[in-house]
């Protein structure tokens, strides 16, 4: 048994590389990637994977296993075929090639990403049937005390002029990171209450999965 808190997390919004690496991907656990040799990637390098598999794509990996001609896609499991179909193993990887840390973070908030649910009802029977039908879209909601000085809001503020795509990684104490990727949104107009700190926000609208490791 174990609990966590989140007192002393840290987060941080990247940057891609625009250099893309052409993937072929196959299936195992962990799933690896072939890709040219002279990639340039090494273990614990941090990945954006775009894909043609729909529960990986625009998903943030670590690297292990790598070799000449590929690596491997830590905690990534695509042994069932029924999702991640040998048919459609191609896809594409580029390389995070920095953090910026997001100070003065007061709350981050998940939304969505809850199941959604199908009701079907026959004449024949008294209640109702739910069928599962998916997932709703998530988002994440990050709240700041205000300072339009620091270099993360700044950056913050940068991707949500465009909605540009942008990763992100928390640091939370005894855990390893958590990953997600998406579309920014920031709105610089402090909330302004009597007696308490200024604050803004942001808004993360995922595009993959959200991915964290143990350690």
């Amino acid at each position: 048994m174990s609990f966590a808190i989140p007192d002393g997390a840290k987060l941080f919004i990247g940057t891609v590389s625009t250099t893309i690496i052409n993937a072929t991907l196959s299936t195992g656990s962990p799933a690896v990637a072939t890709i040219a040799s002279g990639h340039g990637l090494v273990n614990g390098d941090e990945v954006l994977l775009n894909s043609l598999w729909e529960e990986s794509d625009a998903t943030l990996f670590r690297l292990i296993n790598q070799l000449s001609t590929s690596v491997g896609l830590e905690g990534l499991d695509s042994t069932d075929t029924s999702y991640f179909a040998p048919s459609s193993n191609t896809g594409s990887l580029q390389k995070i090639t920095g953090w910026t840390e997001v100070a003065q973070v007061t709350d981050i908030a998940m939304n969505g990403g809850d199941p959604k649910f199908a009701t079907v009802g026959l004449l024949s029977r008294r209640r109702d049937i739910n069928l599962p039908a998916g997932f709703n879209p998530m988002s994440i909601t990050i709240t700041l005390a205000d300072d339009p000085a620091l270099t993360g809001q700044i950056a913050l503020k940068v991707a949500g002029r465009s909605t540009a795509k942008r990763p992100f990684k928390m640091l939370m104490p005894g855990s390893g990171p958590a990953y997600w990727f998406g579309n920014v949104s920031f709105n610089d107009a402090p909330q302004i209450r009597k007696g308490q700190a200024n604050t803004v926000q942001a808004t993360v609208s995922l595009l993959g999965q959200f991915n964290r490791y143990a350690s």
